[in-house]
């Protein structure tokens, strides 16, 4: 499982590594966070990602 995301430039588009709408969230954080949800409960996920934010 893997998170693209892309961005709208110049009448096309390029792949982002970050996301442009929440300040420094990088798009792994989010493939790890569908990862974890496989095998995790939604507020076990959700802590780990309050964690990733606040470093």
């Amino acid at each position: 499982m893997q998170v693209i995301a892309f961005e709208i430039v110049d009448n096309g588009s390029k792949r982002i590594t970050k996301s442009e709408v929440l300040s420094g969230l990088e798009i792994n954080i989010l493939t790890e966070a569908l990862q974890r949800s496989r095998n995790s409960n939604h507020t076990e996920v959700g802590a780990w990602l309050l964690q990733q934010f606040q470093q």
